[in-house]
């Protein structure tokens, strides 16, 4: 009798652990991940920040963590990008629908207005943020690619 109660409990760990490893693959869905916007947001003699907005959809019925969205900003010049700086943000708690998160970048002024100098010519300056939102959510691991580009006029007051 002994036996077969142990064997009922066994059974019932190894449905339970079955229905969890197949089962939630329908139930968790993989967040969406994308930059909605890019902004000069304050300029001083040393530092430019620049914002990068995120809107961050989850699917799911309940919260996630997103270990690290993590980011680089490239200016563009001729055929190349050029590099101004990284962003990165650690455990950002989603809630489940639509999320919205700014995160503020500072970059070296040098890089910034060697970049800005060069679009005075164009009279707007294009950048671009490309990275990666990295979540590990029971037993799923997502990277979350995202890239996005925007051009921006320079008809900036402090120029």
């Amino acid at each position: 009798m002994v036996l077969k109660g142990r064997f009922f409990w066994v059974l019932c760990i190894l449905v339970a652990a079955g229905v969890l490893a197949t089962g939630c693959s329908s139930v968790m869905k993989e967040p969406q991940v994308s930059v909605t916007d890019i902004s000069l947001s304050s300029v001083s003699l040393s530092t430019i920040v620049i914002e990068v907005t995120f809107s961050i959809e989850n699917p799911n019925a309940v919260g996630v963590t997103l270990d690290s969205l993590t980011f680089d900003i490239h200016t563009k010049h001729q055929d190349d990008w050029l590099y101004l700086a990284h962003g990165e943000q650690t455990g950002l708690e989603i809630e489940p629908g639509k999320n919205v998160v700014t995160i503020p970048v500072v970059v070296d002024n040098y890089e910034l207005i060697t970049s800005i100098a060069r679009s005075l010519v164009t009279g707007e300056i294009t950048l671009q943020v490309k990275g990666v939102a990295s979540a590990d959510v029971f037993s799923f691991n997502w990277d979350i690619p995202f890239v996005h580009t925007k051009t921006i006029p320079l008809n900036l007051p402090w120029i």
